[in-house]
């Protein structure tokens, strides 16, 4: 009975790991979409909590023609560290694995879970080094983006006027970018539900 226990908790662990790596391909996937200029910008809210966003704070649908010049740039650091946070929670959940599958009596079953735990583990590390990858580029452009402003500041000289305009149009495009990318967060949302209900129930059906 007690090896029972152990199998239902090992199972529950491994369907949580599931639903991280779910939600951790789709936001990686997402930025390097944005990377490409493939995208709205991205932020976090949705990546804290269980369910799709309120769509009804989506904004105008004409704002998405805006979304390709801002999209490379327009990340939200709270969402990488958002899914910093979930793939420490992953990483976390692959060591628990790794205790609870020796505690099965059945070698079938333990060598079952065995060779489950060493893929989500495997594919744990795939997503750590693309995180780092989307992480170091977005640091580079942001660095490149601060080069650019401080040597248009330079240049300008007494011309600060126009600059302060310019800054104000770029401001203003980068809003409108937002407001586009909300739409993309609440499809992203979906999309997360959908396999995580789809994950679930083929853990039922196994």
């Amino acid at each position: 009975m007690a090896m029972a226990q152990g199998s239902a908790t090992l199972s529950d662990v491994y369907a949580a790991a599931q639903r991280r790596r779910i939600e951790l391909s789709s936001g990686i996937e997402l930025l390097e979409r944005c990377d490409s200029g493939a995208g709205g910008p991205l932020t976090a809210p949705m990546f804290f909590s269980d369910g799709p966003r309120d769509p009804g704070s989506s904004g105008g649908g004409g704002g998405g023609s805006a979304a390709g010049p801002a999209a490379a740039v327009a990340v939200d650091p709270a969402l990488m560290e958002g899914l910093r946070v979930k793939l420490a929670e992953l990483q976390r959940m692959c060591a628990e694995m790794g205790q609870l599958w020796r505690n099965h009596a059945n070698k079938t079953q333990r060598e079952l879970w065995r060779r489950r735990v060493e893929v989500m583990g495997e594919e744990a590390e795939a997503l750590r080094l693309a995180l780092d990858r989307c992480a170091a580029k977005e640091h580079r452009r942001r660095r490149e983006a601060q080069e650019r402003a401080e040597l248009l500041v330079a240049r300008a000289g007494g011309q600060g006027g126009r600059i302060l305009s310019e800054a104000d149009a770029e401001i203003r495009d980068m809003e409108t970018a937002r407001r586009a990318g909300r739409v993309l967060e609440d499809t992203l949302a979906q999309g997360i539900a959908t396999l995580g209900h789809m994950a679930q129930q083929r853990e039922v059906l196994k």
